[in-house]
């Protein structure tokens, strides 16, 4: 069974807001920080995956590492 809390909501609201940025975990709390979400840097991360498994966003390394 597949459900959408807020928090899934929250992160996809936050990428599609980003879509023309390249952003990591921590950039992605750090965006929904300063939009007043309070989610866990645990829960951006399952979802990151969850979305990129699903084909949804694309996860690259940049030339820092990161």
């Amino acid at each position: 069974m597949r459900y959408n809390t807020k928090q899934k909501c929250a992160v996809l609201d936050c990428l599609e807001r980003h879509k023309n940025e390249s952003l990591t975990v921590d950039g992605v709390c750090a965006a929904l920080g300063a939009e007043g979400e309070k989610i866990g840097r645990t829960t951006v991360y399952r979802r990151l995956e969850a979305l990129c498994r699903e084909g949804k966003i694309s996860r690259f390394a940049a030339e820092s590492g990161k």
